[in-house]
């Protein structure tokens, strides 16, 4: 067992922070969102990413099933409100990409983009290209960072 074993159902929690648009504290767990890579907040729809997230979540009882630990120690997690998968609603809203692996939902996962896609919400107003997504981003702004030092 490692130090950051997590069972796979956690149950209700209250969440207390919403961080970003796929990050967001529950009863002083961080939870990312499973399968969801929200735009980040200086890139266009991040503030917009964080709000829904935010107006969905905050001061909300939700349930997590939980699919692991990312390298930051955050819980990789399906966050269920009532009947509702909020990792889909970000990414049916345009303002999250399918990302990584979120086993038991790939397939919900993966018609939410679509469905985005095709009514050009968010990040697909511009068509599918979108914007440059948020892995690539992060990592452009780690190589600025690096070449600046």
């Amino acid at each position: 067992m490692t130090p950051y074993f997590v069972p796979p159902n956690i149950g209700i929690c209250h969440v207390k922070r919403v961080i970003d648009g796929d990050t967001l504290e529950c009863d002083k767990l961080k939870i990312r969102l499973c399968g969801a890579d929200a735009p980040e907040k200086l890139q266009p729809f991040g503030k917009a990413a964080t709000a829904k997230l935010t107006q969905l979540a905050l001061n909300k009882n939700v349930r997590l099933v939980s699919n692991g630990i990312d390298i930051y120690h955050r819980i990789l997690a399906e966050v269920w409100l009532d009947n509702r998968l909020l990792n889909a609603e970000l990414i049916r809203s345009g303002l999250a990409y399918t990302y990584g692996t979120c086993p038991t939902q790939k397939t919900v996962l993966g018609n939410a983009e679509k469905s985005a896609i095709a009514n050009k919400f968010g990040v697909w107003q511009s068509g599918v290209s979108g914007q440059q997504r948020p892995w690539e981003y992060r990592r452009t702004q780690s190589k600025i960072r690096i070449d600046r030092e």
